[in-house]
């Protein structure tokens, strides 16, 4: 189950944030303001609410591959199973890693899927069984908060009765 991003409001400026104040104005307090001056924010806008309550929560999958064309493919597969809803592949990288007890450089792209929270286990899973790699990066990341006719987008366009659009 998904976890509510908790916000913070800062009682110096009123500035709501995910952490400390990161006002230019209030840099000197970014670290000296005491953890009891942050006070946690149920409804940081007037649709925030709304937003966990009523929209499954939005999730990015994160993930690596060799080339844009394996990228493509998964990406693919997983948005015909309407496990996601769009995917946004990167331009070639370089990835510096150790595997097997060597250093290796190579190229790759990244990829971002655009999902929902309950749908995260079966895209974890699928996207594990069908990814070219041995061990593939996979990594959800949470969304905070998102544009409200974004969200609807995501649930419609992965609702299993969905026609696209």
């Amino acid at each position: 189950m998904a976890t509510k991003a908790i916000l913070l409001k800062c009682l110096l400026c009123d500035d709501i944030t995910v952490g400390p104040c990161l006002r230019d104005r209030h840099y000197s307090h970014k670290r000296k303001v005491p953890a009891t001056r942050l006070n946690p924010v149920v409804n940081a806008s007037p649709t925030w609410e709304d937003d966990v309550k009523d929209r499954d929560a939005l999730i990015l999958l994160y993930t690596t591959l060799a080339s844009a064309e394996e990228a493509k493919a998964l990406a693919h597969a997983l948005i015909g199973k309407r496990l996601a809803a769009c995917a946004n592949i990167s331009a070639p990288m370089t990835a510096i890693y150790e595997w097997e007890g060597e250093v290796r450089e190579e190229a790759e792209v990244a990829m971002l899927l655009k999902s929902r929270a309950a749908l995260q286990e079966d895209l974890l899973a699928e996207a594990r069984r069908l990814h070219p790699y041995e061990t593939p990066a996979l990594i959800v990341l949470e969304a905070a908060a998102a544009d409200a006719a974004f969200c609807d987008w995501i649930v419609q366009q992965t609702a299993a009765d969905s026609g696209g659009s």
